[in-house]
């Protein structure tokens, strides 16, 4: 209970700010070029900062058996570090196509972010021609 306690705080914001760039409520993220030190092709940044919130919620168990005290906890923490570790390497220096949300794969189609042959930035409409962006769909 303590480690939910210590973790939630920064859990919790970190994994809406990621639903709600999957679930393609905030979409304006996708346009921007990669944030620096972030080593992917695209802008994942809002994605990877969801990866990273379910890594702390994943955290909670190994955190929880050492404030216990409990004689296993460094094996709760290896099999933790085991999955968690890669997951987040992983998903900061590549992330696939495949684990992309729909809007954003279909945007993709759509022309995504590319360059003209004049050197002329272009950038398709993040919103698909049957979606209506939050704004329009509250009036």
């Amino acid at each position: 209970m303590l480690a939910t306690v210590f973790i939630a705080p920064i859990a919790v914001p970190c994994l809406i700010h990621g639903w709600k760039a999957w679930s393609g409520r905030k979409r304006a993220w996708a346009a921007r070029p990669p944030a620096a030190l972030i080593f992917t092709s695209r802008n994942v940044l809002p994605l990877q900062i969801g990866v990273g919130g379910m890594s702390m919620v994943l955290g909670i168990p190994a955190l929880t058996s050492t404030f216990m005290g409990a004689e296993r906890s460094e094996d709760v923490w290896f099999w933790t570090m085991l999955v968690v570790f890669p997951l987040i390497m992983y998903t900061h220096f590549w992330w696939p196509d495949f684990a992309l949300p729909r809007w954003y794969k279909d945007w993709l189609r759509r022309g995504g972010q590319t360059m003209s042959e004049t050197g002329e930035e272009l950038i398709a409409p993040l919103w698909g021609p049957d979606e209506e962006p939050p704004s329009q769909a509250a009036s």
